[in-house]
């Protein structure tokens, strides 16, 4: 009888007999999950998760053995990793002396092989015990992240006798990057949020909130329901599986949209606001570059994606590193550089002067809007039609919220941003020449 038919009629007696409280759930195997989520089973075997360790049979072993001068592959008992890299378990659980280097097209010697079941399984396999290095299957499945499945086998599906987490505590477990996101805000922002802000309202939440993001589209919650109602103790803001399909690879990193697109569909003000409004979250459109009164199309003049800068080696602190930034991940210092992949002379001082050029521009043109913004509002109160030099005002005021809105202060198109700059200040002389 398969593990997983074993477990699932142990389960159904002992329910029979006892009842759910009388036993702990047991492991039930991916083919039994696979029995009721068919299409979802098909997605995450697609996935590296369900084949990030195979056997010799698998026909995923990607080293070339005729060029292996440290062992053959009937020494093989597992092969760890993708095609990119491949480590070899040896039939007593220790690493083989060498690895499978899919870029390079070689071997490459291990200088300190270690034991598979102490160094890895616990990541690798599903249900591991540390205690006795046994494993309830290979690979990530179903109930590494959804726990033991045979009570919710047994309760006929029930939903409530299986785990589903939103926040990044199950991926956590195996991923540092999850840590990464806290410590950078995209989780804990939606907290913060509303402790400290009153204009909150349920439009935000489609871009801060997990639960709000996967609830059904006909039964969204609001933020009194945050607030004061039956979610008041849920603060889960952006984690994990917003960005990314834990079951399915559809694209790059098993992003539920392609890497640009996952980025923008938060970080945008949805296209020009009207004169005299403030932009939120425009580093979409200052990256575009077709924003502006009076600036004519400029997009960003580089093809780099949000994610070359931001996630420079994959890190998910979202810093850029302009050009160099040391940070800590997975308790190792790694050096992360921004530029040096586009550009081969740029240096942490041409950014700086970028910046300070657009911050001294932005802060003299705001004293300007404030002074202007004074006069208007005493020439209306004299009476004076002030309507062509208040439309001035407004499309001056919003070339200058884009820039903040974008953030970046210049960084994410330089050409545009002094575009917006040279505009907004040629609309204030303007207005300033009416008083």
């Amino acid at each position: 009888m398969k593990t997983g038919l074993r477990a699932l009629v142990l389960a159904l007696l002992l329910v029979a007999v006892f009842g759910f409280a009388a036993m702990a759930a047991e492991y039930v195997g991916s083919e039994t999950c696979r029995s009721c989520h068919s299409d979802t089973y098909a997605d995450w075997q697609g996935t590296w998760h369900s084949k990030h360790v195979v056997k010799p049979d698998s026909g995923l072993f990607y080293g070339d053995f005729r060029t292996n001068k440290w062992f053959k592959k009937e020494d093989v008992k597992y092969a760890v990793g993708n095609s990119r890299k491949q480590y070899y378990v040896a039939k007593d659980n220790s690493y083989l002396p060498a690895y499978w280097d899919g870029e390079a097209g070689k071997w490459v010697e291990l200088k300190l092989p270690s034991k598979w079941d102490s160094a890895c399984a616990k990541c690798h396999t599903t249900g591991f015990d540390a205690k006795t290095a046994k494993f309830a299957e290979l690979n990530i499945t179903c109930e590494s992240c959804h726990g033991p499945g045979s009570d919710h086998v047994a309760g006929g599906g029930d939903k409530t006798k299986i785990k589903k987490d939103l926040t990044n505590a199950t991926c956590n477990q195996c991923h540092g990057q999850g840590a990464q996101l806290e410590q950078m805000g995209h989780t804990t922002h939606f907290a913060n949020m509303l402790a400290t802000n009153d204009h909150y309202n349920d439009s935000c939440m489609s871009c801060h909130s997990a639960t709000y993001i996967f609830a059904p589209k006909d039964a969204k919650p609001t933020v009194k329901d945050f607030k004061t109602g039956a979610l008041k103790n849920d603060r889960t803001g952006i984690t994990c599986v917003v960005c990314h399909d834990p079951h399915k690879k559809a694209n790059e990193a098993q992003l539920r949209k392609d890497p640009q697109e996952t980025c923008v569909q938060c970080h945008t003000s949805g296209g020009q606001v009207a004169a005299g409004k403030d932009p939120h979250h425009g580093q979409k459109e200052i990256f575009e570059g077709n924003i502006g009164f009076g600036v004519a199309a400029t997009p960003s003049a580089k093809t780099a994606r949000c994610v070359d800068c931001h996630m420079a080696n994959g890190n998910h602190f979202f810093k850029v590193g302009t050009p160099e930034l040391k940070l800590t991940e997975h308790g190792k210092e790694i050096t992360v550089n921004s530029c040096s992949k586009c550009h081969s002379n740029m240096t942490a001082e041409r950014i700086k002067d970028i910046q300070t050029k657009v911050q001294t521009q932005v802060k003299t043109l705001r004293g300007r809007l404030d002074a202007v913004k004074a006069k208007l509002e005493a020439a209306k109160k004299s009476g004076k039609d002030v309507a062509a030099i208040e439309q001035l005002y407004k499309e001056a005021y919003t070339n200058v919220g884009w820039i903040d809105a974008g953030k970046g202060e210049g960084i994410h198109n330089t050409d545009l941003v002094f575009k917006l700059l040279k505009a907004a200040d040629e609309r204030l002389a303007r207005a300033e020449a009416q008083f």
